[in-house]
């Protein structure tokens, strides 16, 4: 699992992350936030597996990227602002 707290104008690409036992990626109170090309694998059975999770965020990008989970491949938590995603491949799981 990856974890991003209290950080400007980041950019996170090419990675893959591959079975962690909770969240794949963390976003905790970030400004200007992209992430691009990611490749995020759990088993569709696997339990709050989410692929991104976001958390009092300002301006994140989350595109064209492969999210595969058992839980929620994008969610959106509480006091988050100018969020876009688009060009996921989201399956299985529980949609964004």
């Amino acid at each position: 699992s990856l974890k991003f707290a209290f950080m400007k104008n980041t950019r996170v690409e090419g990675i893959t992350s591959l079975n962690p036992k909770f969240f794949h990626i963390v976003l905790l109170n970030n400004i200007g936030f992209l992430i691009q090309n990611v490749h995020i694998t759990a088993p569709g059975d696997s339990p709050n597996t989410d692929g991104i999770h976001l958390e009092g965020c300002v301006g994140v990008k989350i595109l064209q990227s492969d999210i595969a989970t058992g839980d929620d491949c994008v969610s959106v938590g509480h006091g988050n602002t100018d969020v876009y995603v688009n060009g996921i491949n989201c399956g299985p799981g529980h949609g964004i």
